[in-house]
């Protein structure tokens, strides 16, 4: 077997490397520049079976093997939302309450995600997935360009608040057309 090929699972009658190898090759090489050598070993060396689990199950694997860090925000986002929505709402039970709720949970929702984002989520991710910090601001400023260096000195800050707390906005913005959408048939059901 030649020298280039000891190392990867080899088709026998060609003495080719199979699909699989080099498929693996590919992402190894992809998620290079992202992680650690320590985090791409630990990844490479994890081995994972799950039989039998049904519908919640399999999503509640899915969400443990991704060390529910990315659920955890969209929860803690999601609650924030709700939580100044109904207070307001409660306040004034009519559609303008319902749409200044809305607007007031959306952007707490947005300013919530500042902190969460910087303090909890993505120190998270550089402890549990082994992605260097300087990675995951390597990635915004690909997204973003320079943009991401002029609001502060803290690159991390400076990703967040120039991507984030506006993309949550937007969604929470999304959240509150929705509930446009469904409040006229949701109605009766609310003023019981």
């Amino acid at each position: 077997m030649s020298e280039t090929t000891t190392n990867k699972q080899t088709d026998a009658t060609l003495g080719e490397p199979t699909q699989a190898a080099g498929a693996a090759d590919n992402i190894t090489t992809r998620l290079r520049p992202i992680f650690t050598e320590e985090g791409l070993a630990r990844i490479q060396g994890s081995r994972v079976l799950v039989i039998g689990l049904g519908g919640v199950g399999s999503s509640c694997v899915e969400a443990l093997a991704r060390a529910c860090v990315g659920e955890l925000s969209n929860f803690l986002l999601g609650a924030t939302f709700a939580f100044i929505a109904g207070i307001v709402y409660k306040k004034h039970k009519n559609r303008s309450g319902a749409l200044w709720g809305s607007v007031a949970g959306a952007a707490a929702m947005a300013l919530i995600s500042l902190p969460l984002n910087y303090f909890i989520v993505y120190p998270a991710y550089v402890v549990l997935y082994g992605l260097p910090l300087e990675a995951i601001v390597g990635m915004y400023q690909e997204i973003l360009g320079t943009v991401a260096q002029i609001p502060t000195g803290n690159a991390l800050f400076n990703c967040l608040l120039v991507f984030n707390v506006p993309f949550t906005l937007c969604k929470g913005l999304l959240d509150v057309a929705l509930c446009f959408l469904i409040y006229k048939p949701l109605s009766p059901l609310l003023h019981k």
